[in-house]
């Protein structure tokens, strides 16, 4: 069987060394030359010309797109991709007053936009550094337009349909901010993520710690009770005597030396570095409310997620917590939990 050309391993590559700075020439359908840029010549075998035929359906053994694979994994590597939901903004107000209740406050619509929105799906690498290496991989998703967890989008991620190009046209676009925050905001829901596995590795690491301990403090103890032996048996030689001293000595020394290396060696580190990040691109609808309360009226703004099906930043402005019940207190929308706390 004859294989044929995958167009989209071609695209991937060539996109990757463009982005890397390298130029391309095609030369045919299954074939291109790129003059790679000189940062990056030694990862190729000090090679500046590669010719890259494409006859398969794989980068695996082809030298030169395993060297850019490996060099993409290392720098990280920042793509997009857009969704293409139905906006229908016909009965917002309506869904939006089932979804959300308030407590002594009216809130009422004052305007509704479409408007474009993107998210930053985090891939992280974590390294579980003990005497041994355990290495897992976990995603976090950021909305940059709130800095919120949409960890919900990667609940549904086999049900999305990613595509390269956008759908919509006539919304105003989105700015990509500086992703700062947003690896603030993911480096929190990481630490959530990981600490149940950082559990039952120290849990691990602590039993055989403990294992470890009791030998070592088992065979000194044997030591020293020889010692003692020894002591009680010759009163009056006093070059014995110092012998034994020194050797006490020499024993306290080493069990300090043996615990700290079992301590070493069942310590328990942890590193996380970002692999790659997906800027999923998408429509949403931005509404304005105002909340008529006893105390004044206040403003907020909640988005329609077209993906989702589902309103978003409805959050209590104390905890920070979702919550689907709002009391208004010192000009804060806050939960009930927060409100039975005054």
């Amino acid at each position: 069987m004859n294989q044929t050309t995958s167009p989209d391993l071609k695209k991937f590559a060539k996109a990757a060394f463009e982005a890397l700075g390298s130029v391309i020439q095609d030369l045919d359908s299954d074939t291109f030359e790129t003059l790679i840029s000189d940062e990056y010549i030694s990862h190729f075998n000090g090679q500046d010309i590669l010719r890259l035929q494409f006859s398969g359906e794989s980068l695996l053994g082809m030298p030169a797109c395993e060297s850019l694979v490996s060099l993409l994994v290392g720098k990280g590597c920042l793509a997009k991709a857009y969704l293409n939901p139905v906006v229908n903004v016909g009965n917002l107000h309506e869904k939006f007053l089932k979804r959300v209740h308030w407590v002594y406050a009216k809130p009422y619509l004052k305007g509704c936009d479409v408007e474009e929105t993107g998210s930053a799906i985090f891939c992280f690498k974590v390294s579980f550094l003990t005497d041994d290496k355990t290495e897992r991989l976990y995603h976090a998703a950021v909305n940059l337009e709130t800095h919120r967890s949409n960890e919900r989008l990667l609940d549904e991620w086999k049900n999305l349909f990613v595509e390269s190009e956008p759908d919509y046209k006539g919304i105003p676009c989105f700015t990509l901010p500086k992703l700062e925050d947003a690896y603030q905001a993911a480096s929190v829901i990481l630490r959530g993520k990981v600490s149940p596995e950082l559990e039952k590795i120290k849990t691990l690491q602590e039993k055989f710690f403990k294992r470890d301990f009791e030998y070592m403090q088992e065979y000194y103890a044997g030591l020293v009770a020889e010692l003692d032996e020894k002591e009680r048996r010759i009163q009056a030689e006093d070059a014995v005597l110092r012998r034994i001293h020194d050797r006490r000595t020499s024993l306290a020394l080493d069990y300090k030396k043996k615990l700290s290396d079992i301590q070493e060696k069942y310590r328990v580190d942890i590193k996380a570095e970002v692999v790659n990040i997906l800027i999923l691109y998408q429509p949403w609808v931005r509404m304005v409310w105002g909340v008529r309360t006893r105390e004044g009226e206040l403003e907020r703004i909640f988005y329609w997620d077209p993906v989702l099906k589902d309103f978003s930043n409805t959050i209590c402005e104390e905890c920070l917590n979702s919550c689907d019940t709002f009391f208004v207190r010192n000009q804060k929308l806050i939960c009930r939990t927060c409100q039975e706390k005054v």
